[in-house]
């Protein structure tokens, strides 16, 4: 076993965009421990969220050569108190599936704001932030919760400084000051095994 990588994606499984899927797969195929996070995003749910997701569940499952994990979140979202629900129950619902932090990437595609805390709560054997579209320019996204999105990249970035890897699209993340330091720079979909494996200076 190579180590764990606890994947947080920007798709929910099953997605009809398999792209995340197959990474994570052959990362499974490598001797990596895989746990797939479902996609949480930013918004709170709405009742056409939940007709997905029941469809979702009805497709033909596709048996998958890691673990899924479907965490939830008590709406709504980003209200006080509630808020401070929500971290801490993110928290736990991931920790849980977690056998070692040390041993574990941090693997991010996209900053939803209740996992900042998470980040700097445990020592993670490295932290990857994989920038694979323009979240923040995407359906929905009002300028309300375009702020909350980037007050959590900016707090993922700043934590960038001291991670052993960060993966981002360079073109996709605004110009800010002292945004991307200690940053790996590569292209798109090229973050492999050899690049968590080897040493990062």
């Amino acid at each position: 076993m190579k180590g764990d990588i606890l994947f947080y994606s920007d798709f929910p499984y099953p997605f009809h965009n398999t792209e995340a899927e197959e990474k994570m797969a052959r990362f499974a195929a490598r001797g990596w421990r895989v746990v797939y996070v479902a996609q949480l995003g930013i918004r709170n749910p709405r009742p056409s969220h939940v007709v997905q997701a029941l469809r979702r569940g009805k497709s033909p499952a596709r048996e998958p050569p890691f673990e899924v994990v479907r965490p939830k979140l008590v709406p709504p979202r980003r209200v006080p108190g509630v808020d401070a629900v929500n971290r801490r129950w993110l928290a736990r619902q991931l920790l849980g599936h977690v056998r070692d932090p040390s041993g574990t990437v941090l693997w991010i595609r996209f900053p939803t704001p209740e996992l900042v805390p998470l980040l700097a709560a445990v020592p993670w054997r490295a932290v990857v932030y994989e920038v694979v579209d323009d979240h923040a320019a995407g359906p929905g996204m009002t300028d309300r919760l375009r702020a909350a999105f980037r007050r959590a990249e900016d707090a993922i970035l700043v934590r960038a400084a001291t991670a052993r890897i960060v993966v981002t699209l360079d073109a996709l993340v605004p110009p800010a000051a002292g945004r991307g330091s200690g940053r790996l720079h590569e292209p798109q979909g090229a973050v492999g095994t050899q690049q968590l494996e080897r040493p990062v200076r």
